[in-house]
């Protein structure tokens, strides 16, 4: 499926979940769900679809976070481009979910988005704390233009921090309101906040072709009073 087709799609998904009476779980139908027989339960066809428009929903709220994400980061001038890298840039494949009662038949989905990706290109690193502070600003204005979509917190959007002049990776936005946060092992890492609040993660590299496919949401002008 193609970009555009896949758009598409996403586009006729409603934001928010009709709820069935069968979704309004009494105590009963709870006791239920713990027995180890629950997930022998006959899955129908109207069951994936249905999941299937949840994975579909998951991916369109986290592209709309990404919007707001990127228009208060757009506010910094050493803010130079900003894109959705990651499952939620790509149309998704289906695969076998975490789900018990759908992997123990292996009934595939469409892929579950967890969180979002951002790639942001800087100038200036030092000053990612006001990243920091405008992420939580973003998401707190998406919830309160859309309050009855599924919310998105600030540690489910993840920034990759790249080097605008050399196009170096430079390590994640971190999701602490301190640094470094104490006793916390993550802060414990060579080099992790230097410059403050980039976090730095033991084993991870960020690879070029990370950026393939990646759906770009801003890029400052030369001219930036044009």
């Amino acid at each position: 499926m193609s970009s555009q087709e896949w758009d598409a799609l996403l586009d006729s998904i409603p934001l928010t979940k009709a709820i069935r009476e069968s979704d309004l779980l009494s105590d009963d139908m709870n006791e239920e769900m713990l027995a180890d027989d629950f997930y022998d339960r006959d899955i129908s066809d109207n069951d994936i679809d249905e999941q299937n428009e949840d994975m579909l929903r998951r991916q369109k709220i986290f592209r709309i976070a990404a919007r707001f994400v990127a228009d208060e980061f757009r506010k910094f001038a050493w803010v130079t481009q900003i894109a959705i890298i990651g499952s939620v840039a790509k149309p998704l494949c289906k695969e076998v979910p975490r789900f018990r009662d759908y992997r123990r038949r292996g009934i595939e989905l469409w892929h579950e988005c967890s969180d979002l990706d951002l790639a942001v290109w800087v100038t200036e690193p030092t000053m990612l704390n006001d990243l920091r502070k405008a992420r939580t600003a973003a998401l707190k204005s998406m919830y309160e233009k859309h309050p009855n979509i599924m919310g998105v917190a600030h540690h489910q959007v993840e920034v990759f921090v790249i080097d605008a002049s050399t196009d170096t990776y430079l390590g994640r936005l971190c999701t602490f309101g301190q640094c470094p946060k104490q006793d916390k092992r993550e802060c414990k890492m060579p080099d992790c906040g230097k410059p403050l609040f980039l976090k730095r993660m033991e084993g991870f590299r960020f690879y070029p072709d990370a950026l393939i496919g990646a759906v770009p949401l801003y890029l400052q002008s030369n001219n930036r009073n044009e």
